[in-house]
């Protein structure tokens, strides 16, 4: 940095980085809930406080800022667990055209009053060093904010009581005297939030070209990052196409999928013109009626074949898809006692002496059984007379052809993302004029009789929600199975 700025224009910079950080301690008591809100604090201090412009000793006209980016920590494939970094602190030098000039990285895993044994450290200090030249491991004390360079964390073995005290240094200090005068951190480097990805100059690992970006793993599937040290060819996953491509899409939607798929769901892309991309004759359909027919057949068996004739599965269809009710609560009560005990259908004359069947939809003893889909650009028509024509919800969830999850996703970007989400839910299955707060439907209700929870999404928040939940009500989903704890 020292060939663009000046001695005066870096030793005030230093100057704004001891100033930043010494702001951020002075409100640990305030934000010391957890390391996220310490970070997010200090990420604030640090935007606030390091910027600026300036005239060097050439005449050209020179601007400077900083910040900290949150690295996607929660889920399994999260890229956290890739890259060890729960945030990269990233330096940017501007032309009079506010155009970078040149960018430095920096890897930063956050500790609050670290003091023990921490092997986990050791491992994500590893990771760091494997996409940089150097990383720090930032301490949040009420004494004050400290920094250790990872070569001191694995000297110790992740032993905060290991550490010499001359290795636990005043974070402003660090950032002043080692950061901004390039002795660690990557100089070129820069973390594309919504793309996921590192870009830009890294250094050469066992092969991967110093040129190659590193993709964060967000996603489940092949596109994700091995921790391996042999795997060094990392690509993105292949757009879905006729899907979106905006941040909404790459950032949410997208892995959210693959984290499906990598879980053995289909993935089915609609098209806004054609019902037949989603397997359905017309836009007013919200079954996959040749799924539900195949699984129905499937499933129900007498001594380990099919049994059910065209006749009966059309019986069982038509019921799940005729359910009437005045209120969709009412609806969906009805359609989820029908998904859990099945529907009642004339046996055969020489079987059990004629009794009637249960036909199930489900297979609940046996999920291998069963067939999971999901769907995005789900087009489903408004019943005739209302304002709005159809409504297309971000994914759907089907087990068998019934959709019993209906997904919205947000971008990161978006103000108030997860309220945004829950909203749009609410309208989509007239909830908004079920509470009295609109007067005109404004969805199909239909698309949601056998509903068996909402969710909203955005990047790494994600809450669950059932038929007449307000936002209050989503709360977030505790339980990983069938994936283990531990591999999430």
């Amino acid at each position: 940095m020292q060939d663009l700025l000046s001695n005066n224009v870096v030793a005030a910079i230093a100057d704004q980085y001891r100033r930043a950080a010494q702001d951020a301690a002075h409100d640990f008591a305030d934000q010391r809930a957890d390391e996220d809100s310490l970070t997010g604090a200090l990420g604030a201090a640090l935007r606030r406080f390091v910027e600026g412009q300036a005239i060097d000793e050439r005449g050209i006209a020179l601007a400077w800022k900083t910040h900290l980016v949150k690295v996607r920590g929660r889920g399994r494939g999260a890229g956290e667990k890739t890259l060890g970094a729960d945030a990269f602190l990233e330096f940017i030098v501007l032309g009079a055209d506010q155009q970078p000039l040149r960018r430095k990285l920096l890897a930063v895993q956050a500790k609050k009053q670290w003091s023990k044994t921490d092997r986990r450290l050791a491992s994500q200090v590893e990771a760091m060093q494997r996409i940089g030249q150097a990383c720090l491991v930032v301490d949040y004390t009420p004494d004050g904010y400290f920094a250790i360079e990872g070569d001191a964390v694995l000297r110790a073995g992740g032993s905060a009581r290991k550490l010499q005290a001359r290795e636990r240094i005043n974070l402003g200090d660090v950032l002043a005297e080692r950061f901004l005068r390039c002795k660690i951190g990557t100089v070129g480097a820069t973390y594309d939030v919504e793309r996921q990805r590192l870009l830009g100059t890294v250094p050469d690992v066992g092969g991967l070209p110093a040129w190659a970006p590193l993709v964060v793993s967000t996603i489940v599937g092949p596109a994700m990052v091995k921790r391996s040290i042999s795997t060094r060819a990392v690509r993105d996953r292949p757009p879905v196409p006729g899907a979106g491509t905006g941040p909404e899409f790459t950032t949410v939607e997208s892995p959210f999928i693959d984290q499906l798929v990598g879980m053995g769901w289909k993935p089915v892309t609609g098209n806004l013109d054609e019902p037949s991309a989603t397997g359905r004759e017309t836009f007013r359909e919200v079954l996959i009626k040749s799924d539900l027919r195949k699984a129905i057949e499937r499933i129900n068996l007498r001594d380990g074949k099919p049994w059910l004739d065209d006749a009966r599965i059309s019986q069982a269809v038509s019921a799940l898809e005729r359910i009437a009710a005045p209120k969709l609560i009412e609806a969906n009560q009805q359609a989820t006692e029908l998904l859990l005990q099945g529907l009642a259908v004339e046996g055969l004359p020489d079987w059990d002496q004629g009794r009637s069947k249960t036909v199930h939809y489900i297979d609940w003893e046996h999920p291998e059984n069963n067939t999971f889909t999901v769907m995005n650009q789900f087009r489903v028509d408004c019943p005739g007379g209302m304002a709005k024509g159809f409504i297309v919800p971000d994914l759907v969830l089907f087990v068998n052809g019934i959709p019993l999850v209906v997904v919205e996703c947000k971008s990161p970007g978006v103000a108030e993302p997860l309220p945004s989400a829950v909203d749009q839910l609410r309208r989509y299955s007239n909830q908004r004029k079920a509470a009295g707060e609109i007067e005109d439907n404004e969805g199909n209700e239909r698309l949601f009789h056998t509903n068996q929870f909402f969710v909203a999404t955005s990047f790494d928040e994600t809450r669950a929600g059932t038929i007449g939940a307000d936002l209050q009500h989503y709360l977030e989903w505790k339980d990983t199975a069938p994936v283990p704890l531990g591999d999430v």
